[in-house]
């Protein structure tokens, strides 16, 4: 399956391992949760196409090109509804 994208990063393994494990409390579990769900996104956007919108000086008027994504689909619910 070629959208199947699998993470080998030892920290989703070292977070997947403490979510398995049966001691692990609720707060943990749900913390561990967000975090690899922050992971899942940052791989996510990792091919996100970047274009040029500007170009500006910072602080010590060295310059730089400011940067913004071309185009994004989002899906958000704001209730997940896992039934």
């Amino acid at each position: 399956m070629k959208n199947i994208v699998e993470l080998n990063h030892p920290l989703i393994t070292h977070k997947l391992a403490i979510l398995r494990d049966k001691n692990t409390g609720t707060k943990e579990f749900r913390e561990l949760v967000e975090e690899i769900g922050m992971f899942l996104c940052y791989e996510s956007l990792n091919d996100i196409v970047m274009v040029e919108y500007g170009s500006y000086a910072d602080f010590i008027e060295r310059g730089y090109v400011g940067e913004e994504c071309k185009k994004i689909k989002v899906l958000l619910s704001e209730e997940p509804d896992f039934r």
